[in-house]
């Protein structure tokens, strides 16, 4: 038989609001922390300071805001994120959406910095220059020939 002793009862009490503070710690509030945190996990080989990253995010947010993402959605991308074992567990267009917004942020921010331009990237800072748009860009097409 279990008997909860006052001494357990105070571990499992501690255990669990440390878990829960750690657990809402850890997640974006706001989609501007979805995006830094999509660059920290997906390109974590890349030096970039925090300020940078969060220049692009709200780049990005003022050129497309990620307004198709409610509230709870980010909560739950934001786990999902962290965890990729969750997948299974949440529904699928939670699971689609993250992935269809990592490939516009990981593809929109290494255009947007110095990336390319550096040929050891992984070992130096990469600096956000400015947001890549379609009017400051003439051709999406690297391999586009203009004879």
């Amino acid at each position: 038989m279990f008997t909860l002793t006052r001494r357990l009862f105070l571990k499992l009490g501690l255990l669990l609001a440390g878990t829960r503070s750690f657990g809402k710690a850890a997640v974006a509030e706001k989609p501007g922390d979805l995006i830094v945190d999509i660059i920290k996990y997906r390109l974590a080989y890349i030096r970039c300071p925090e300020e940078d990253m969060e220049k692009f995010a709200t780049a990005l947010l003022d050129e497309s805001p990620l307004s198709f993402v409610p509230g709870d959605d980010l909560e739950k991308m934001s786990n999902l994120l962290k965890n990729p074992g969750l997948s299974a567990q949440l529904p699928r267009h939670i699971v689609v959406n993250l992935l269809r917004i990592e490939r516009k942020v990981i593809a929109n921010f290494l255009v947007s910095t110095d990336f390319f331009n550096k040929p050891h990237a992984i070992r130096t800072p990469v600096t956000f220059i400015a947001y890549r748009t379609p009017q400051t860009l003439g051709c999406d097409n690297p391999f586009a020939r203009f004879d």
